[in-house]
C-alpha cells in the first residue's frame, strides 16, 4: 500500500509490467476504516491521497488564560548556604481577580472554571505554581472573545503576574454533519486528481476500488488532545483546565472546520 503523501498529490505504483509497467494492487470495496478490507483481486490502479474540508460558523468558543507568577529569586549572600527562596505561586485572590474581570464582561460564572496548581511536584503540563482560567462563550457572544481576553489579561498584569499567550478553541454543534461534508469533498477532489493522472498517463480512469480513511482533524488549528477523531471527544470546558488550547489568532474567522484525509484507489480502464 502506498505511503501517505501531501495534500492532492497523486501517485502511481510502477512495477511488474516490464521496466515501467503499472503495478497490481488489491482491488477492494470502499471501506470505512483503514483496517477492514473486502474481497480482493488483481488489477492495475491509480492511488491518490487528498484532504477534504468543511466549515461552519462556530456555535461555542472556549477561552483559556494560563497565569504565572514572576520568578526572580535573589542568590544567598553565602554561596555555600542552602537557598531559601521558594517558587512563587499564583494565589486564589489572583485568580478571583481574573474571574471578576470576565464576569464584568457579561460572562456567566457557571461558564468559568479555574484550576490552581501548587508549587510542589505534580504540577501537570502547566507547571507548578501556575493557575488556569477557562471560560465559554456561546452564539453571538463569541464576537466578544477579544474583549474577554483583554479584560482577563489586564487583570493579570495589574496584579504583577505574567500569562501565556491566550488560547482558544472554536466548536460547532454541526460537527458530525461537517465530517460527512469533509469526506464528500475529499472523494470529489480525489476523483479530479485521479482523472488528471490518468490523462497524463494516457489511460482511462476506471471505478473506485478502495477508499481508506487516513485521518480526521479539526480547525482552524488541528486540535489533537485525544487519540479519537470523534466529535464527542473534542475538548470541552471541563477538560480545557487540563489541556493547552491552541494560541488564539484574532485574524481568523470564528469558524469551525473539519479536515478529512483519505486514500482512494481507482482501476485503470
Amino acid at each position: 500500500m502506498s505511503p501517505t503523501l501531501d495534500r492532492r498529490r497523486a501517485i502511481v505504483s510502477l512495477a511488474g509490467i516490464g521496466a515501467a509497467g503499472l503495478a497490481t494492487s488489491r482491488s477492494t470495496l470502499a471501506q470505512a476504516t483503514p483496517t477492514s478490507e473486502a474481497s480482493s483481486g488483481e488489477g492495475a490502479g491509480i492511488v491518490v491521497t487528498v484532504t477534504g474540508s468543511a466549515s461552519a460558523p462556530a456555535t461555542h468558543a472556549i477561552g483559556q488564560i494560563v497565569i504565572r507568577n514572576q520568578y526572580a529569586p535573589m542568590p544567598p549572600d553565602d554561596p555555600t548556604a542552602k537557598g531559601t527562596v521558594s517558587a512563587p505561586e499564583v494565589s486564589a485572590e489572583d485568580v478571583q481577580a481574573v474571574v471578576d474581570a470576565l464576569i464584568a464582561q457579561g460572562i456567566d460564572q457557571v461558564q468559568i472554571l479555574t484550576n490552581i496548581i501548587s508549587a510542589g511536584v505534580g504540577g501537570g503540563m502547566f507547571g507548578p505554581g501556575t493557575a488556569v482560567v477557562v471560560f465559554q462563550l456561546d452564539g453571538e457572544q463569541i464576537k466578544t472573545l477579544p474583549d474577554a481576553f483583554e479584560a482577563a489579561t489586564s487583570a493579570v498584569a495589574e496584579r504583577g503576574l505574567t500569562f501565556d499567550p491566550p488560547g482558544a478553541m472554536l466548536l460547532a454543534d454541526t460537527c458530525q454533519d461537517l465530517r460527512g461534508e469533509a469526506f464528500r469533498d475529499a472523494v470529489a477532489q480525489g476523483r479530479d486528481e485521479a482523472e488528471l493522472m490518468a490523462d497524463a498517463l494516457g489511460v482511462g480512469l476506471g471505478e473506485l476500488t478502495l477508499a481508506r480513511k487516513q485521518s480526521v482533524s479539526f480547525g482552524p488549528a488541528a486540535y489533537g488532545y485525544t487519540s479519537s477523531d470523534a466529535c464527542e471527544d473534542l475538548v470541552n470546558l471541563g477538560t480545557a483546565v487540563r489541556s493547552f488550547l491552541p494560541s488564539w489568532d484574532a485574524t481568523l474567522p470564528n469558524e469551525f472546520t473539519v479536515f478529512a484525509m483519505v486514500e482512494l484507489t481507482f482501476a485503470i480502464a
